[in-house]
């Protein structure tokens, strides 16, 4: 599955098991509803900034949004996968930390 759909798709989920509409998550992002869409239909690329306002919006790691559920498991994926989410994670973090430094 494309990455883009893979994220999409995590990010559909979050969204109804928070019980939120599309409308009140991209209130909650200062995005209109039709980004928040077309973000679910994997349309659109989103940004490492976007990715990490949906993280604490649903309140998750965002890497989260990264791992394709509907893959195939097994050990070396899965270690492949974890290695993916902990690099993923320093250069969120890494990204988010200084992206107000450059802004300024």
């Amino acid at each position: 599955m494309e990455l883009r759909k893979v994220v999409g798709t995590k990010v559909a989920q979050l969204r109804k098991q928070h019980s939120y509409s599309q409308e009140e998550l991209a209130r909650l992002l200062s995005l209109n509803k039709q980004t928040v869409w077309r973000i679910e239909s994997g349309a659109t690329n989103v940004s490492v900034d976007t990715l990490a306002a949906l993280a604490k919006a649903l309140k998750v790691e965002p890497a989260v949004f990264l791992v394709d559920a509907s893959a195939p498991a097994d050990a070396h994926h899965a270690k492949l996968v974890d290695g993916l989410i902990e690099s993923l994670k320093s250069a969120l973090h890494l990204a988010v930390t200084l992206a107000p430094r450059l802004r300024a």
